[in-house]
């Protein structure tokens, strides 16, 4: 199109027509959203906790539930009682076994 005037009317024919489905879209999007997230439950929390003791030996380093937190924990420590004692004398944590 040459003409201004009419570029002018054809952009105001087509804001009209299509404002209107644009709000719609967003508002009938904003509803959907917040449709599906009143219907989501909120999982914070809502975890379930297994704990169990059993010798290293026994535990399966592929297994999906029992494993260690830590990748250290893996290894077997050796402790040395003196090092413990000087640290207990100073106030500090002393780590004497782990659990898994």
């Amino acid at each position: 199109m040459e003409d201004l005037e009419q570029r002018g009317k054809l952009k105001k024919v087509l804001k009209e027509v299509f404002m209107p489905l644009v709000e719609h879209q967003d508002m009938m999007q904003a509803r959907l959203e917040k449709r599906v997230f009143d219907e989501v439950e909120d999982e914070t929390g809502d975890y379930n906790i297994y704990a169990t003791l059993i010798p290293r030996n026994k535990l399966k380093l592929l297994d999906d539930l029992l494993f260690p937190i830590l990748e250290e924990d893996e290894e077997e420590s050796e402790y040395d009682p003196k090092e413990m004692l000087e640290q207990l004398r100073e106030g500090e944590d002393v780590i004497v076994s782990k659990f898994f």
